[in-house]
């Protein structure tokens, strides 16, 4: 710090860390980032501090039910927050350094967050063990910087595994990811804002498929933007473990679809829920200034951190068709999940699948393809077969689905939705 002025040092440009960063310095409007420099410049210490406290906040979403977590727990509560009930958040790595911290043995990423002092807000393992977590250290760290009233600075002996993870196929240095400079790894405020920015990136975890192993979910900006925190607050809707990606990897694990389609109909449901149908200009507007806020990173925790790639979140089925036709389809995906519908009706796994890919390929084709017509075809005579099965709800669904389908691709073959 000079003058009042701070500057926040940036893990290296080629890193998800540095990602992680921006998606906090993304909920600022005082910080000037120079990505080239490597720096985040505050007006003042004090700026910097009540960032830190906004991102805190921010974490709520982080909470979960009373239970949820499968444990019993009477741990600390730190600002507001129950220690037991704080998803973990991104996994934590226990490759690497091994040292011993207060008389307690440690490895990797643990090693390196208990050397920095952050373990204020302990995580319980449903052992009853208290160790580190990635939220919890984030926590810890805001603590800490919020009981200053100013910046820890003082030096981090190594930053975590995923925040040295390369992206996008950029070569990854021995030790994964470059130094910043030959005396380590950075600040404590370098640690802490990855692990704030990270807390704040999460968007859950779900497995991938039956053999697709699991996958974290984080929702990283390419460069500071003012509509982060509105995009993360809207794919947190549902919590942390039902947020929009979560449920995207439920849908294309039940049914043949992919993770990317499955993401489209789900952002779509969100985006009618929170700004309305898009018929309206200005929510046009909204969801394509959304469009551009982020990017979906999905990462597989295994001995180290493996980015498996990035995933766009597309607007264009919310653009192409109404809100009742969007929530109608995943009404069915739901229904259609259950064992009794999947005995009684053959086929309806690959029927609710075909259509969430055609609703999906009309929206790209618009008023010059024809993929809903086989969709449409199908629910009608599977609503015919429900409704001797005795199945009401399920049959219901399909007849609106079908006729609301129906009525989108007119206005489509209009050219009045685009």
């Amino acid at each position: 710090m000079a003058g009042g002025v701070f500057r926040l040092e940036l893990a290296p440009p080629e890193t998800l860390g540095r990602r992680l960063q921006y998606a906090l310095l993304s909920l600022s409007e005082d910080a000037e980032v120079d990505p080239y420099a490597g720096h985040a410049v505050f007006p003042s210490a004090g700026s910097y501090v009540e960032l830190v406290e906004e991102a805190l906040e921010a974490l709520r979403p982080l909470e979960l039910q009373a239970g949820a977590a499968g444990r019993r727990c009477d741990g600390a509560r730190v600002r507001g927050f129950d220690c037991c009930r704080l998803h973990r958040g991104p996994s934590l790595y226990s490759a690497g350094r091994r040292g011993t911290v207060g008389g307690a043995r440690y490895a990797g990423d643990y090693l390196a967050l208990a050397q920095a002092g952050l373990a204020r807000c302990p995580y319980t393992t449903s052992q009853g063990k208290q160790t580190l977590a990635w939220v919890h250290a984030a926590v810890s760290y805001a603590d800490l910087v919020l009981e200053r009233g100013a910046p820890l600075g003082g030096s981090a002996s190594e930053l975590p595994w995923l925040a040295k993870a390369t992206l996008f196929g950029k070569l990854r240095a021995p030790g994964g990811g470059r130094r910043p400079r030959s005396g380590g790894w950075g600040s404590l405020d370098t640690l802490g804002s990855i692990l704030l920015g990270g807390s704040l990136a999460f968007l859950g975890s779900q497995r991938l498929g039956k053999q697709g192993g699991s996958a974290e979910f984080l929702l990283v900006p390419d460069a500071p933007h003012p509509g982060y925190a509105v995009l993360r607050d809207l794919l947190l809707a549902g919590g942390v473990s039902s947020s929009a990606p979560v449920r995207a990897a439920r849908l294309a694990s039940d049914y043949p679809v992919s993770l990317e389609v499955a993401l489209a109909v789900e952002l779509a449901s969100e985006l009618a829920s929170r700004l309305g149908p898009a018929s309206e200009a200005a929510y046009l507007l909204e969801a394509a200034r959304l469009e551009s806020a982020a990017t979906l990173v999905t990462v597989s925790p295994q001995q180290r951190p493996l980015v498996r790639g990035s995933l766009p979140l597309t607007t264009i089925v919310y653009r192409a068709f109404r809100p009742g036709s969007v929530r109608l389809l995943l009404r069915l995906a739901r229904l259609a999940r259950g064992a009794a519908a999947q005995k009684a009706l053959q086929g309806l796994r690959d029927l609710v699948g075909g259509c969430v890919n055609s609703v999906f390929l009309q929206a790209m084709a618009g008023r010059w393809g024809d993929h809903l017509a086989g969709c449409v075809r199908g629910l009608t005579a599977a609503a015919q077969q429900a409704r001797r099965k005795r199945l009401e709800e399920l049959a219901g669904v399909m007849e609106a689905l079908a006729s609301s389908l129906a009525g989108d691709y007119r206005a489509l073959a209009r050219g009045a939705r685009a």
